[in-house]
């Protein structure tokens, strides 16, 4: 795999604060961050990342979960309460 410099905005101060606004409208913020992943090769530093293993976390997956994992983890979110865990107690070991 061929590493190539990332091409994006450097921006501070107020001219960020206007692109992340920008990022925010619906439809045109989609559009200016697809174009600047895509102008990048985006992809590639996701798979670059992946295969890093231990060393840095991917926090996206690279492939959406099977049928399975999908229905597995659907299911123990079923059970899952804010509830729940607010009442769980900790030990704490001196």
């Amino acid at each position: 795999m061929d590493l190539v410099p990332i091409q994006a905005p450097r921006l501070t101060g107020t001219p960020l604060k206007v692109f992340s606004k920008l990022t925010r409208f619906p439809g045109l913020g989609n559009t200016v961050l697809k174009k600047i992943k895509k102008d990048n090769n985006f992809q590639h530093v996701r798979e670059f990342a992946s295969t890093l293993g231990d060393v840095m976390p991917v926090y996206v997956p690279l492939q959406p979960p099977s049928a399975e994992v999908l229905a597995e983890h659907t299911q123990l979110a079923a059970s899952f309460s804010i509830e729940a865990l607010a009442d769980t107690s900790i030990d704490v070991k001196d």
